[in-house]
């Protein structure tokens, strides 16, 4: 039968409460006053009532079917799960349950003598007991002198001064601007020299460090960053200009000048001063083959000048301060032609502004820069 049922409102209603039922199948009696424990022993399969507390009379067990729990009665106050891999977490303002995505948050009491706005990348300065929160103030890659690096995280929120308030360690940073940065979506940031954040690496001494890459450039406030400050900075500084990195004492690698009786340049080493003690070098002079009179020149530095030619040839030695004190040019007369080397004033070759000439066909003489304008000239002279 069909039963239509009517119950005044009743904060706690039992099984002996009497109500009204309508039965459309019995024409002599269509209303009937029964009780909730009679429409049980009809076999009826649960009752609802204006309780949200259900009773199936078959098994006993009390059924508790509810929309929302408020958050005041210890519930969520959300009527669905949040999205995978998303953590229900207290929201900012403490007053309610949310579904995000993982962050990892760390509080922190503000110890500079002014507000750290949302965003900023701070560092730690110590512990406070009290509050078991570390205190920090704003970073700075400046390299000497503030030791406020590494960076721990950036402010999710401004934080007064003396006050304690979140940094985000790893996560994401919404709501803030991330257009003044001159780099674009996927791109870096790095904690600035003075403090804050810059889209330019580092360079100099500064210390280079990390923390953030731009998932969304905006404007007033509508950016996201990426944030990821557990780097201790970058293990390798910057190489100045003419320095190399060179492991120091405590396996660190450190931008250095050589020293010594080695200079170098950005563009390589430039110069070898010296060789102090007993050492093997392995080498060959380059070979220039040369057939008709001309000038010896800074470019023949270091070389074998070999002479191929059937006749006589002069070749001239003007010494402009070309030249480094200690060059040495090897000369090879290879052909029956006569080969004769001559001085240009102030030049002098053996302390003379005369010719010499390579005595003989495969004679050899060496030429060396003895000071300014004085060379020696030794071999088959």
């Amino acid at each position: 039968m069909a039963i239509n049922y009517t119950y005044p409102s009743k904060s706690s209603p039992t099984t002996a409460d009497d109500f009204l039922i309508i039965d459309n199948a019995d024409a002599n009696k269509p209303t009937k006053r029964v009780n909730i424990g009679n429409i049980v022993s009809l076999g009826v399969s649960q009752v609802t009532g204006i309780s949200p507390i259900s009773v199936s009379p078959a098994t006993g067990n009390v059924v508790l079917s509810l929309d929302t729990v408020p958050v005041i009665r210890g519930g969520t106050g959300l009527t669905s799960v949040g999205s995978a891999h998303q953590a229900l977490v207290v929201n900012n303002g403490g007053s309610a349950l949310e579904y995000k995505d993982v962050t990892i948050i760390e509080t922190v009491k503000n110890v500079a003598a002014s507000t750290i706005t949302k965003g900023t990348p701070v560092h730690a300065t110590g512990w406070n007991e009290s509050g078991g929160v570390a205190e920090v103030e704003p970073a700075d890659a400046t390299n000497g002198g503030t030791n406020l690096m590494p960076c721990i995280g950036l402010a999710e929120e401004d934080i007064a001064a003396g006050e304690v308030g979140p940094i985000i360690v790893v996560g994401v940073l919404e709501s803030i601007t991330t257009n003044s940065y001159g780099v674009d979506v996927g791109d870096v940031l790095y904690v600035a020299p003075g403090g804050g954040l810059t889209g330019t690496r580092p360079t100099g001494t500064n210390i280079i460090q990390p923390v953030a890459v731009i998932l969304k450039k905006a404007g007033s406030g509508g950016g996201v960053l990426q944030v990821a400050s557990v780097s201790q900075g970058a293990s390798i500084p910057n190489v100045q200009d003419g320095e190399i990195i060179v492991g120091n004492a405590s396996n660190v690698g450190e931008s250095v000048a050589m020293s010594g009786e080695v200079a170098i340049n950005n563009t390589g080493v430039t110069e070898v001063t010296g060789i102090d003690g007993n050492v093997s070098i392995q080498g060959y002079r380059p070979i220039t083959e040369v057939s008709s009179s001309g000038n010896i020149t800074d470019e023949d530095k270091g070389k074998t000048l070999v002479f191929t030619n059937s006749g006589a040839v002069n070749m001239s030695l003007e010494d402009s301060g070309d030249f480094e004190v200690g060059t040495e040019i090897q000369l090879i007369r290879k052909k029956a032609g006569d080969v004769e080397i001559t001085p240009s004033a102030p030049t002098t070759i053996n302390d003379s502004s005369s010719n010499i000439t390579i005595k003989a066909q495969y004679g050899s003489v060496t030429l060396k820069k003895y000071a300014t304008n004085d060379w020696l000239a030794f071999g088959d002279i």
